[in-house]
Order: C-alpha cells, then structure tokens, then sequence
C-alpha cells in the first residue's frame, strides 16, 4: 500500500484548487468587511498590482527592482524589504485617492 499517490500530482484538479482558493479569499474579505462595518471602521480597497516593484523613493517602476524579498530600486538605490516598499505604495494611493498605481501615475502628468 505504499506509494498509492507516486506520480501524481494531487487529488485535485488545478482548476478545483483555484476555485477553492478565491472561495476561501472571498471568504476572509467578506469577514474583514463585516469587522470593518461593525467597528465604524472605513475600508478602501486599492489594486496591489505592481506595488512590490514600484520605488516609494523616486515613484518609478522596474521590474528588475524586486528580487525575492528585498526591494532595490536600480534607478536611486533604495532598498527595502518588498512588502514594507508596497505597504508605503499601498499608504500613497490611499492619500493620493485612487485605485491603483496606473491612475496615480497619469494624475501626477
């Protein structure tokens, strides 16, 4: 009865995997909202798109500026861990008032 599962990949399906995972997401944001409404307590929801790569120092953006966990913007220098970098990304677009980095982007032009 050994090796029963050699050579597969898993009991289920990717697809099944990935409808459980957003179910199990939107299981969590759902329950933040209600701790939120329940605390008086406003919640803004900000696209995190590209956030870990976007230099909070000199507001430019690179691929090349993450590396795991580290953040080292190749433009100025600044270096960070990744997640504290997109915190202070997420933080300005709650400031700036909008969505995501695209429309803070093109506000500032």
């Amino acid at each position: 009865m050994k090796k029963v599962k050699q050579g597969k990949r898993g009991t289920f399906s990717r697809l099944f995997n990935r409808r459980l995972s957003h179910w199990l997401y939107r299981t969590l944001v759902q329950l933040l909202e209600r701790k939120c409404e329940e605390e008086g307590i406003q919640l803004v929801v900000k696209d995190p798109f590209k956030t870990s790569q976007f230099c909070s120092s000199c507001n430019r953006w690179d691929r090349r500026n993450r590396k795991g966990d580290r953040f080292r913007c190749v433009h100025c220098g600044y270096l960070a861990h990744a997640d504290h970098n997109a915190a202070h990304n997420l933080e300005l677009l709650g400031v700036a008032g909008v969505y995501g980095l695209r429309s803070y982007l093109s506000s500032k032009s």
